[in-house]
Order: structure tokens, then sequence, then C-alpha cells
């Protein structure tokens, strides 16, 4: 048997990308493309260098690793949840979730039927639009979670490259999110600064006492 069939040679390279991934994800460069890109990156060269067997060269370690492994790491990640946090964040928070998730899936679709991504992606774009989804409305356990439920992960670059994308959305989006409120805090400042600036020279101009 060649050692590239071999599931112990394999699973030995398999693991030691995930931890030089997951090192190289705290580098600065690193954090820009996450952990789970990094990984497919170093196994997508590493594949195609011939080191392991790739998707279309499939071995059973694979399919074991896509029917057993993946499903009970996305389990894991959900043994994190704090069920109790859902009750300390109050109605007003679920409320606002709820809506984000409503508005994110409504502009899911809006975008489906103005861009029309199946021409281009064929059934790929209907899993690609759920991974989404999931993933802006339940984070990266979702996006994964759809991806195994419909073996996009097979898909291999495309796979990739929707991590890539998100990502980069990702990032901006945050970036934008957690500029909003400083932006209104500024203008609520500005604001509040003119009109006591106001009222005091109203209070020059006028002399009265009332006026604080």
């Amino acid at each position: 048997m060649s050692i590239l069939h071999d599931p112990v040679y394999v699973l030995g390279v398999l693991c030691f990308l995930v931890i030089v991934s997951t090192y190289v994800a705290k580098t600065r460069f690193g954090k820009k493309l996450g952990t789970a890109l990094i990984v497919i990156v170093f196994t997508a060269v590493l594949a195609n260098l011939g080191v392991i067997p790739s998707a279309s060269n499939s071995i059973p370690l694979y399919d074991a690793i896509f029917t057993y492994l993946a499903p009970v790491s996305i389990f894991y990640l959900l043994l994190g949840v704090n069920l109790t946090s859902i009750k300390k964040a109050g109605a007003p928070m679920i409320i606002l979730f709820l809506l984000g998730s409503l508005t994110t899936t409504l502009g899911v679709l809006a975008a489906w039927y103005l861009l029309d991504p199946q021409s281009i992606l064929g059934e790929d774009g209907v899993t690609i639009a759920g991974m989404l989804t999931g993933t802006y409305t339940g984070g990266s356990v979702n996006f994964n979670a759809i991806a195994l439920e419909y073996n996009f992960q097979e898909r291999g670059i495309l796979y990739a490259g929707t991590i890539a994308v998100d990502n980069v959305i990702t990032t901006l989006w945050i970036i934008v999110t957690l500029s909003i409120p400083v932006a209104c805090r500024g203008f609520g400042k500005t604001k509040k600064l003119r009109s006591i600036k106001l009222l005091w020279n109203l209070k020059k101009k006028t002399n009265f006492p009332c006026i604080p």
C-alpha cells in the first residue's frame, strides 16, 4: 500500500497542519484569515504537491472525518453554549437578535432574486446562500453545519473561497458596526455641547437666573 493511502500517515500530516495553522493564526497576518482558512490553504497546497491524497483521489479516512469527526466537533462547540446567558441578556437583546436574523434572511433572499447566483454557481449557489445566512445569524458553527449537511466541504476550492469571502465581509461589517456607536456617541456629545453653549449665551444676553 502506498504511503499516500496509509491512514496513519495522512492523519499525522493533517494533525500537524492543524497545529501549524493554529500557531500561524495567532500571527498578525494569520489573524486576518482565521485558522479554518489557513488549514484549508495548507492542505490544498500539500494535496496539489502530492504529499497527501486530494479530494478527487479520496481515501476512506476522509469519509470518516467528514462523517464522524466533523459533526462531533460541531457538537463539542455547542457544549460551550451558556443558556443562562440568554436569560441574563433579557428580552430586548433577544428581540434585537431575532429581528437581525430575520432581516439577514430577507437580505439573502433579496440578493438571490436580484443577482441570480444560481446561474453561475448552479446548485452550489443554494448551499452557499444557506451557509452565509447561517454564519451571519449564528456564526461559524452554522456555516460548517450546513456545509457538512450538503457535503459542500468536498467542493474544495469553492468551499475555501466561500470561507475567504465570509472572513473578508465579516471583517468589514464588524468595522462598520463598531464605528456606528462611536459616531452616534460623538454626534450626541456634539449636540449636547451645542445646547449647553446656546443656553450659556442666552443666559449672558438675558442675565436670567433661571437658566443654569
